[in-house]
């Protein structure tokens, strides 16, 4: 595997966590989880990655070795304020010439610095059709402070292998040394005995103000460059974004430029599935 650097930046009064493989001379190649997941789980795509980049991967708010927050709720514009005062950090840092292939679209101009080309992994949630119906964001809120009254916590495990098994159950393509090596890093030992995911429990909760679609394709059209990479064959939310044709369509069209790609017998994280064809595909979309 290829060694990586751990580096704490602190940002809006938190301390997040970035694991930094390759010289701080190579161009910048950003690449940033998902629910639920860390920046470690980037190893097995940096490994096939070629050498000439300088890969930076944060562990979000509330994930991983990055603090938690203190509030109840996480949002997806706790994640944008973040990713923006990351990448003036390493503007600062680094070279000037770099690429970032990201998990939610940005606004280019949320970014004081704005990434040169930016893509989604499987992110059907990006772009199904999610419009509420008449009277959903009064039951929304509702449900978001009902479950502010009950507790929140993570699964325990009775080890790190336990743990390893669950996410080889829950994804039959990892094998035992990514399953084991990914419990490694998404665990942690807990207070009360056994192994927990290291994630506040937290981010299950609602969001009660979630991104209107409309704003969210107005910043789409804003990026110079974007396309949606690699969509796992296997994804279990494919069928539902393929039932929603007209409304996926609208979306896509969003993008300046679209590069579309399928990785065969991989799921959801194919990032965790098939690394070596998403190295493969980052580098063709980056550079054509």
């Amino acid at each position: 595997m290829k060694p990586s650097q751990s580096l704490t930046i602190p940002v809006r009064g938190l301390n997040l966590h970035c694991r930094r493989w390759g010289a701080a001379s190579e161009h910048q190649l950003f690449l940033l989880h998902g629910f639920q997941d860390s920046s470690a789980s980037w190893q097995f795509t940096v490994d096939a990655l070629s050498d000439h980049w300088q890969v930076i991967a944060p562990d979000w708010r509330g994930y991983g070795q990055s603090d938690w927050a203190a509030g109840d709720t996480y949002g997806f514009f706790d994640h944008l304020a973040d990713l923006d005062a990351l990448l003036a950090h390493f503007r600062r840092t680094s070279r000037p010439g770099w690429s970032a292939t990201t998990w939610a679209a940005r606004s280019r101009r949320s970014c004081r610095q704005p990434p040169r080309a930016g893509a989604q992994l499987d992110q059907h949630r990006q772009v199904r059709h999610r419009r509420g119906p008449p009277g959903s964001g009064p039951r929304r809120l509702g449900k978001w402070l009902s479950q502010l009254r009950e507790p929140v916590g993570q699964r325990r495990y009775e080890s790190f292998e336990a743990f390893a098994q669950r996410l080889q159950a829950e994804n039959p393509r990892l094998t035992d040394e990514r399953a084991l090596f990914l419990a490694t890093h998404w665990g942690r030992e807990s207070p009360d005995g056994g192994v927990e995911r290291r994630a506040d429990p937290a981010h299950s909760r609602l969001n009660p103000l979630p991104l209107p679609t409309s704003d969210m394709l107005d910043c789409w059209r804003e990026d110079p460059r974007a396309g949606v990479v690699d969509w796992g064959e296997h994804s279990p939310q494919t069928a539902r974004l393929m039932s929603e044709p007209l409304a996926l369509e609208e979306r896509l069209q969003a993008y300046a430029e679209l590069y579309r790609d399928t990785v065969a017998d991989a799921g959801h994280n194919v990032h965790h599935d098939q690394p070596e064809a998403l190295a493969r595909a980052i580098e063709k979309f980056l550079f054509g």
